[in-house]
């Protein structure tokens, strides 16, 4: 359920900007991110570090902060990308 409503909240987003069609592009070409995000689920403050990542979203998008929620949206983004090695580290199985 987690990751549904995650993604519901990123498809949200693209809807409100207009940008429907950009999202199932990039679902359709994102499958070894989503591989990577399933194996951090686990992680005990995983549900915590996303949903503050969505709230400062929204915080600086209800602010009218464009830049805000740019700079909040890439760094909400990268946290995955940035526990790879930790990842990895876990999952030794799952890489080559």
């Amino acid at each position: 359920m987690f990751r549904e409503l995650d993604e519901s909240f990123h498809e949200a987003l693209f809807i409100a900007a207009g940008h429907e069609a950009m999202h199932r592009l990039v679902i359709e070409q994102s499958s070894q991110m989503a591989r990577l995000r399933t194996l951090d689920l686990p992680r005990s403050d995983k549900l915590h570090s996303v949903v503050a990542g969505h709230r400062a979203v929204v915080d600086r998008i209800q602010a009218g902060d464009r830049q805000g929620a740019t700079d909040a949206m890439r760094a909400h983004l990268s946290g995955t990308i940035g526990r790879l090695p930790d990842i990895k580290d876990a999952n030794r199985d799952y890489f080559t």
